[in-house]
Formats: C-alpha cells, structure tokens, sequence
C-alpha cells in the first residue's frame, strides 16, 4: 500500500506524530514551557532517584555506607577486580562455570562487606553443593581464606584497621564454603 510503513503503521498516523514532536520543540522555544517540563517531569526523577540513595543509606547505615565507602578506596575495589577476574577465568571452561559464578559471588561482596552478613541458604547443605565446597575448599578456599586471615591480621595491628580486619574475618567463611552461603 502506498504511504504506508509495515512496521509503523499507516502514514497517516506516522505524520500525526511527526507534527507533535514538532509541535513540542515549537513550544519549548519558549523558556517558561521548557522550565515547567523540567521541574515537572525531569527534577522528579532525578530527586526519585536521590531519595533512593539517601532510603539505601539509611538501610545500610551512615556508618556502614562510610565504611564501605573507605573500603573500596582503600583496597576493596581492587580485591573485588581481582575476584571478578578471576571468576571470567574459570568461566572460560565449562568445568569451572559453577566455580567461577562463586569466585565472582565473592567479588561483588568484597564490594560492600560493612553492614551485612554471612547468610546460609535453605539447601545449603544439599548433597551437590557439600560436594563442590569440598572440591572448592581443598582447590581454592583455603589460600583465599589464609589471605583473608593474614590481611585481617595485619589490619589488626592498628585500632583504625580493626573494622576493616572484622570484614576479612567476615569473608573468611565464604571464601572456605561459598555453595549454599552469601553476604547479606
């Protein structure tokens, strides 16, 4: 059919819509309108989204959030890296797909460790998952749980290292038996 566009519809309908949008920026040719668009449609979202961040610091806590704040500054960003990093390493096999979505699991909680905690889950015990934190503890979990012990241990040595060394200590259990445990 002449005029006509399969995926829009009619022209009729396709020019309709052209003449809004050109109506739109015809109007906001004029500052009182663009300002009214603004303040009614743009500052609610971005104060939306304000209000968000200000609701999740209070969830979590100013002192948790200062904390998970200084953490990343000051070695959390890079240890996560280096979790996520290696967990894309062992996704490359198919054997380490289960190991490697753990590692990663680890990484994002090494993101933001202040305010929550080791979390068992339900089936956490089940018979598969006992056997790939067996296999996880004697190939991977006993250096990640020795590092976070010798880091927890020089952190300790100064009273303003002492939350941080709580969170190594923390994430000592998940990085010993990450299947059926997360940090909440």
């Amino acid at each position: 059919m002449p005029g006509s566009c399969g995926l829009v519809g009619d022209a009729g309908a396709l020019d309709d819509g052209l003449k809004d949008t050109q109506g739109l920026f015809a109007r906001w040719a004029d500052a009182d309108v663009a300002w009214e668009y603004v303040r009614s449609r743009a500052m609610p979202a971005v104060l939306g989204g304000a209000k968000q961040l200000v609701a999740a610091v209070r969830h979590t806590g100013a002192m948790s959030f200062l904390g998970n704040l200084v953490w990343l500054i000051f070695g959390g960003l890079l240890s996560a890296l280096a979790y996520l990093f290696g967990g894309v390493a062992l996704c490359l096999t198919i054997v380490g797909i289960p190991f490697g979505l753990q590692t990663m699991k680890i990484g994002m909680a090494t993101l933001a460790p202040f305010g929550k905690k080791v979390v068992e889950q339900p089936n956490a015990n089940s018979m598969l998952r006992i056997v790939f934190n067996v296999v996880w503890l004697v190939l991977f979990g006993w250096e990640i749980a020795v590092a976070h012990l010798v880091w927890a241990l020089i952190l300790a040595v100064t009273v303003i290292g002492l939350p941080f060394a709580a969170q190594h200590v923390k994430l000592i259990p998940l990085s010993l038996f990450p299947f059926g445990r997360e940090l909440r």
